[in-house]
């Protein structure tokens, strides 16, 4: 009897301790909070996903399947015909070749001259400098509907003489100027990230007897490695899916934005039609999420070290 006392008194006082311990306002506080983002994340996860795993699950769908109310969800009769149908409508390997030199050339361009100009907003004092900056923050809410056309006749007799459109030209000279797609965003994150980087090491690069160009080239650019790699895949990421500049100024080449648009001009059925858009749509994103999920380290690290301070 009185080690069943003993056993209860023990078992009591643990469970005091717990709820001490565990039970504080701060500790349920501070679950409340997780468990209100952990609910927030899933449903931001299914409204994201969702979609994306039903066109994957489309794509192997028959005809028969779209009509026949009794699939829901998996196909009844499994096919790669109409990823097949898509691939060769979008002439797909010659259209992803393009797309990801066109890309990859522009994205580079657009890490090095932003690079630069983000770091002569951080360290540099100049009359106008809150003005210039002010502009290229504004260039974020411009749209690029309404540049598109003034752009494309000054491309299509630059300097009086040449007609660069058909060329990548347009795109390399709008990213060397620092007025590519998306510029302004980037700008800003080199520009955080230098302001949080100590003077110290700029100081001492002085002191050995390096310019300003040595400095930035040998210490500050090779220290920014997770912003760079950030910025670029987002310039990666809207460079691949720009249906704006890139269809416009090179107007006969095979790339992935206007080669998915056209399959709206298929033949078929309408709901096969829109089935060979979304493969289309699938095919094209499939690329970059690989080189997202690759890279996903430096993303994450760049947004948290250079994202946002005063």
């Amino acid at each position: 009897m009185q080690s069943a006392t003993k056993t209860s008194s023990g078992c009591r006082i643990k469970w005091q301790r717990w709820q001490s311990k565990h039970l504080t306002p701060r500790a349920v506080t501070s679950f409340f909070w997780i468990l209100v983002r952990t609910v927030i994340l899933l449903g931001l996860c299914y409204i994201i996903l969702y979609p994306f795993f039903i066109k994957i699950i489309n794509a192997f769908k028959s005809y028969s399947d779209f009509i026949d109310p009794t699939v829901r969800f998996l196909p009844k009769h499994f096919t790669f015909n109409n990823i097949k149908h898509v691939v060769k409508e979008m002439n797909y390997w010659l259209a992803l070749r393009n797309t990801m030199f066109v890309s990859v050339f522009l994205s580079a361009i657009q890490t090095v001259v932003c690079a630069v100009i983000g770091y002569g907003f951080a360290r540099f004092q100049f009359k106008g400098r809150g003005i210039c900056f002010f502009l290229v923050i504004f260039s974020l809410i411009v749209p690029s509907q309404t540049i598109i056309l003034p752009l494309y006749l000054k491309f299509k007799t630059f300097l009086g003489v040449f007609n660069l459109i058909g060329t990548a030209w347009p795109l390399a000279i709008l990213s060397l100027s620092g007025l590519g797609i998306k510029n302004g965003l980037y700008i800003f994150m080199f520009r955080q990230f230098f302001r949080n980087m100590p003077k110290e090491l700029e100081e001492a690069s002085y002191l050995d007897g390096c310019g300003t160009f040595r400095t930035f080239s040998k210490i500050m650019f090779p220290a920014a490695t997770s912003t760079m790699v950030t910025v670029f895949l987002l310039s990666l990421a809207w460079q691949w899916t720009d249906t704006v500049f890139t269809p416009r100024f090179l107007d006969e080449a095979d790339i992935m934005a206007r080669n998915v648009s056209a399959l709206m001009q298929s033949s078929g059925k309408p709901i096969e039609v829109a089935n060979y858009v979304n493969i289309g749509a699938v095919l094209a994103v499939i690329p970059i999420a690989l080189i997202y999920i690759i890279l996903q380290k430096f993303f994450v690290e760049s947004i948290d070290r250079a994202g946002i301070v005063g």
